[in-house]
């Protein structure tokens, strides 16, 4: 049996999340700026973000020019309706990026749901029929379906706003409504807000995941192209995609148990509440994606075994080497080993780096020159791109 250890403290210190999300307003965007849109970030680097990073300059990208000053105590300022919108837009941002960027939950805490509840609830009473009230309405219930009709009201105000057509996906995806989650997924292709390269990092990801299994998913780049992928391109339409953040949903809970999962009965969604759920469905071979946060692999790393792209759930002890050892000859596509065109699909290659990392000791201890060779070059070329060269290079000297 592989040295599992090693390879698992170095997913720790490099393994990367995409897409996670900070909702602002686009200073940029041809989109007036009083409109609430959400970011998404590209990568971040896990080791050197805190809980809470990004809070003091998101707040500054956030707010609106308007008060970008305290007046002099002699001025006499007028707020007009569309500058307390903006306000309060800025309110329920600040909260709803809190509650995003957590580390170890995505349920929101007790205050900042009540700060989004209060901005919500502040936009009844000053702009019942915007845009804002609607779209943030729906938002705050954390994928609550019985609030459609707020959203489908925003969609008939903003028809061409992508973060409504990003909500409309998690709707459609919770309701099982294939076709229409297919559609708005190729709004956000087209509009490029969802980058459509992912597609390649998506499809070796599916692949890593057992024949009808489970792949729990994190952010938005990673679920929305894994589904993006499956229903465009039929790739492994075996397998189950389960979001932690839609878990959030009574409905998606519901769903998942008429189809024979078990649910925790907590109701924060958080590293005990994702421990609990892939240790009670064992029996639907669950594997969750290198791009979540180390912290939700720390409670069960006992129990988990690398898969490509995934680390993949088993109560007995397992030889994975195999299974690596047929996706990297005969399964992955690659693409972002060999062809990465972007930063984004840099960085996301280090996740091939432990699979590699396997295979490079596998074949140095049974001496087949033949395939190091072509896995330390794969190792050597990966690490390069993704900035990690010392750090490989210090690893390899240990086998």
């Amino acid at each position: 049996m592989l040295t599992r250890i090693l390879v698992f403290v170095f997913l720790l210190l490099s393994v990367i999340t995409i897409g996670q999300v900070k909702v602002i307003q686009n200073q940029n965007s041809s989109i007036p700026q009083q409109e609430p849109t959400i970011h998404y970030d590209t990568i971040d680097i896990l080791d050197d973000v805190p809980v809470n990073s990004g809070d003091e300059s998101v707040k500054k990208k956030m707010k609106p020019a308007s008060f970008d000053r305290a007046p002099e105590s002699s001025e006499k300022v007028s707020i007009t309706k569309d500058q307390e919108v903006q306000k309060i837009s800025y309110d329920f941002s600040r909260s709803k990026n809190m509650s995003v960027e957590q580390r170890v939950q995505r349920t929101p805490t007790q205050s900042q749901q009540q700060s989004m509840d209060e901005a919500v609830q502040s936009l009844e009473l000053k702009a019942p029929n915007s845009f804002e009230y609607h779209y943030y309405k729906f938002v705050s219930g954390n994928y609550d379906v019985s609030r459609v009709k707020h959203l489908d009201k925003a969609e008939k105000l903003r028809p061409n706003n992508t973060d409504v057509q990003i909500q409309k996906v998690a709707y459609h995806h919770i309701m099982k409504n294939d076709n229409e989650t297919k559609d708005y997924l190729y709004k956000l292709v087209e509009s490029k807000r969802l980058d459509e390269e992912l597609k390649f990092y998506a499809e070796d990801l599916l692949l890593s995941v057992s024949r009808n299994g489970t792949l729990l998913t994190h952010g938005f780049d990673d679920t929305y192209s894994v589904l993006y992928t499956q229903l465009k391109f039929n790739v492994r339409k075996d397998v189950r995609v389960i979001s932690m953040d839609m878990l959030q949903s009574d409905e998606y809970r519901t769903q998942l148990m008429n189809e024979g999962y078990k649910l925790p009965k907590g109701r924060i969604v958080d590293i005990n509440f994702i421990g609990e759920f892939i240790s009670k469905n064992a029996s639907k071979k669950i594997s969750i994606s290198l791009t979540a946060p180390k912290e939700y692999f720390m409670q069960i790393q006992g129990d988990l075994y690398l898969s490509g792209l995934a680390f993949e759930y088993h109560s007995q002890a397992y030889d994975n080497l195999p299974r690596n050892e047929k996706l990297w000859t005969n399964k992955l596509k690659k693409y972002p080993v060999y062809n990465s065109s972007n930063d984004k699909m840099r960085n996301l290659s280090s996740n091939y780096l432990p699979m590699l990392l396997i295979l490079f000791e596998y074949y140095k201890k049974t001496e087949e020159l033949e395939k190091l060779e072509i896995i330390d070059e794969a190792l050597t070329k990966v690490s390069v791109q993704c900035d990690k060269y010392e750090m490989v290079k210090k690893l390899k000297g240990n086998y």
